[in-house]
């Protein structure tokens, strides 16, 4: 964090330039909560999910308002669908048995197998004990397709988001 100047370089007899140190070289340091966060420049990601970048130099307090990010949360929801559906769409596939020309996916007959999938549908459909209103995940826009993988609905999400945050969360 400091600046330096090779001048074994320099030619043309004269001396070196002089600097006069007006500032010197320090960490941003922000401080949460009453706890001090230092960073080796001014972009501090200490705190998970946020980035704060500190553009001036001060003393005084700066309230900083931080918003929910509602579009990054459906993102999170959505790859945990994504996964789920992979597993579901694995264990079809794995499933299969053609009879007529004796073909059958590896895991055709293995109750185990079954008893997974069952298991998680069973985590999908059920309804939670929580301290918030909120109790099923169908409740939040996140629905069971025909053929047992999901889908969500982005509009009763984002309802339920900007309704009860909190209840979304504990779910």
């Amino acid at each position: 964090n400091t600046i330096t100047f090779d001048t074994s370089g320099l030619s043309g007899g004269g001396s070196a330039p002089t600097f006069t140190n007006v500032v010197s070289a320090a960490d941003s340091r922000i401080q949460v909560n009453g706890i001090d966060i230092y960073d080796s420049d001014n972009t501090v990601t200490a705190i998970p999910g946020l980035t704060i970048t500190a553009k001036t130099v001060g003393t005084s307090a700066v309230d900083v308002n931080v918003a929910k990010d509602t579009a990054a949360i459906e993102t999170k929801v959505n790859e945990f669908i994504t996964s789920y559906n992979s597993v579901i769409d694995y264990f079809k596939t794995q499933n299969v048995y053609n009879s007529t020309n004796n073909i059958k996916g590896g895991l055709v007959g293995d109750s185990t197998s079954r008893r997974v999938i069952d298991g998680l549908g069973s985590m999908i459909t059920a309804q939670y004990t929580t301290t918030k209103s909120l109790d099923a995940l169908s409740k939040i826009g996140v629905e069971t397709q025909k053929d047992g993988t999901l889908a969500l609905n982005s509009t009763n999400f984002q309802a339920a988001l900007t309704s009860d945050y909190d209840s979304v969360q504990a779910l």
